[in-house]
């Protein structure tokens, strides 16, 4: 549809210079420069990466576990290809791994930049094209030197975020070039097929963009006035819907692969017993308020903040989140009209978020800095629309005033996110940042008394599990832990008792069950080979259980195979122990050692 000033849409909204992508994609790297001197950390990443090894290599075997595995509870098979290929270049070095995640965190940057000057130019047709540039190229600085960032980019882990938010700009970018504004119909075809496409490597990668048809059709709606909402079901608004389909489609597709992966690991939704629908809608009103007030005041961030048992309504910050939250709600429907820009702003914001809200509230945290990754895109280019209606609309303005408040606030923002990267160049800095700044809850002290226990520090991580389990004695993880700490202090009597209350409770219970009998086999105050072999016989039972989640049991499940075998021959049936060690060399970690012993055993 021809513009009334005879220029179309594109010619409009102005060629779209280089160098400020370029600027947004140099300036983005600064920030996270400690991270490429950063280990591999223990929130994840070792079990992430350190202990499986399907994504070593590019074969067939590769490929085929990469695209099946739900190991840690995520579909990502393009994440783990990614990993694939920097295994390949760089072995386990994690200077590679880090590179990789801070490079695409650039790219997105500069398509951040891209994103913002068409929903700008959308948005404020008349505004003059370098006040657009200027004003997209604040936007994409800003988000991506914001201290929230750094989660997902200085983490290797969350690579996931990184590279789905690569292809999901893709995709709205492609979208963007699909549609027309101000018009029914797709204006290019293969545009339209590319956004699809993007989309679902970004779902490959993440789930996360699973809602991104309400987006489109949000933006539909605002900024490019393709129809109003009292329209959506007119024969204009059911062919924009229809557009929708294959991105619907998509979506709730990738959604119930979510779901299932989250389920194979064996941890659950939280129950509403555990977690009560009061619990989730105070959760939701508060991680909405909490990602808009970082955004503002990006202090005593933290790399996990871990839900209390339940919420308080009567705390002060969660009654505030609750006023603040209706309030705007009420403010937003009220002015919808009047507001088109924020309403949609807010709208979006609220979708993007609503799958890490805590309604299927999975995990131990309440909020996370990574969640904001991609919902605070559209906030801070619509900050920076605001920006730009400011040079526009009042011209007397001190415009050396604005550009020194512009090149102000990523000043601010970039030396607090390099302080906050320095958090993960140690693992230990981590898990103290999380308790100075009073985020821990069990799962963090579970890992703390885990990284002592690493460290040779028995005596000191074992008042600290007892500390946890004063709060949840039925955490069998837990008592797994304290167990295998006890039994290498020689305390077997306690290391029985604990690893017994740790096969309990616990989603994995063959771990416990392999630690109990290894120390009936190897200790001689105990020497129980023949209850080993019963305990054996429960840790088979449970890795080999009919229905067992595929993402659980990775390479350590033949464990009890090769002890079993171990038990057998000690206690004088070694024809027995041949098929057990057999199981045992089907694990590449335990392939080597299942043969030698085979040979040693000399069993036909």
């Amino acid at each position: 549809m021809p513009r009334p000033d005879g220029r179309s849409d594109e010619q409009h909204a102005g060629p779209l210079p280089s160098w400020p992508a370029l600027v947004a994609f140099v300036l983005a790297i600064v920030p996270f420069i400690p991270a490429f001197s950063a280990p591999f950390v223990g929130l994840d990443d070792a079990a992430v990466l350190l202990s499986v090894d399907g994504y070593r290599g590019l074969g067939p075997d590769n490929l085929r576990w990469m695209f099946t595995t739900t190991h840690m509870g995520h579909y990502q098979p393009l994440t783990w290809l990614s990993y694939a290929i920097d295994h390949a270049l760089w072995g386990m070095n994690p200077r590679g791994y880090h590179a990789t995640n801070i490079l695409i965190h650039a790219v997105n940057a500069a398509l951040v930049f891209l994103l913002a000057r068409r929903l700008l130019g959308a948005a404020r047709p008349h505004c003059p094209i370098r006040t657009l540039t200027v004003s997209s190229l604040l936007a994409a600085v800003v988000w991506a030197v914001h201290p929230l960032r750094v989660e997902s980019v200085a983490w290797v882990t969350e690579r996931r975020d990184v590279l789905s938010t690569l292809f999901l700009l893709g995709a709205a970018l492609a979208y963007l070039r699909a549609v027309r504004r101000g018009g029914p119909g797709v204006a290019s075809i293969p545009a339209y097929l590319f956004a699809i496409a993007l989309l679902g490597l970004s779902l490959l990668s993440k789930a996360w963009g699973m809602t991104f048809f309400v987006v489109a059709l949000t933006l539909d709606v605002y900024p490019l006035r393709r129809v109003h909402t009292a329209a959506l079901f007119s024969a204009k608004g059911r062919g924009i819907l229809l557009e929708k389909i294959p991105f619907a489609v998509l979506g709730l597709l990738f959604a119930a692969l979510a779901a299932y992966a989250q389920k194979s690991t064996g941890k659950a939704v939280a129950s509403l017993e555990s977690w009560t629908i009061a619990d989730r809608a105070l959760q939701a009103c508060y991680g909405l308020v909490f990602y808009l007030w970082k955004t503002i005041a990006p202090t005593s961030l933290s790399p996990m903040y871990e839900k209390p048992p339940h919420m308080e309504p009567t705390d002060p910050a969660v009654a505030l989140s609750v006023i603040i939250a209706l309030g705007a709600a009420g403010l937003l429907v009220a002015g919808r009209k009047r507001a088109a820009g924020v309403a949609a702003v807010a709208f979006t914001y609220l979708v993007i978020l609503s799958p890490v809200l805590g309604v299927l509230q999975s995990g131990p945290q309440l909020v996370a800095d990574r969640y904001s990754y991609v919902a605070l895109i559209g906030v801070t280019i619509a900050a920076a629309g605001g920006f730009a209606m400011l040079l526009d609309r009042y011209p007397s303005v001190n415009r050396a005033i604005l550009a020194g408040v512009a090149i102000l606030i990523p000043c601010v923002l970039a030396p607090l996110a390099w302080r906050q990267t320095t958090l993960w160049q140690d693992n230990d800095r981590l898990l103290a940042r999380i308790i100075e700044t009073g985020n821990a809850g069990p799962a963090v002290m579970l890992s703390y008394a885990d990284a002592l226990a690493n460290r040779g520090q028995l005596e000191q991580a074992i008042p600290v599990y007892q500390e946890i389990l004063e709060r949840s004695t039925q955490d069998g993880r837990v008592w797994t832990s304290l167990g295998q700490v006890q039994r290498r202090l020689g305390r077997f009597r306690e290391a029985e008792a604990s690893l017994l209350h740790g096969m309990d409770n616990n989603p994995e219970p063959w771990q416990p069950a392999v630690e109990l009998a290894l120390m009936y086999l190897k200790e001689d105050e105990l020497n129980r080979p023949e209850q080993a072999i019963a305990i054996l016989r429960f840790a088979i039972d449970d890795v080999e259980r009919p229905g067992r989640p595929p993402g659980l049991t990775p390479g350590g499940g033949g464990r009890p195979y090769l002890l079993m075998a171990i038990a057998l021959d000690l206690t004088g049936n070694p024809q027995a122990a041949r098929p057990m060690l057999e199981k045992a060399a089907q694990f590449p970690a335990l392939r080597d050692e299942a043969l030698r012993i085979m040979r040693e055993l000399d069993v036909p």
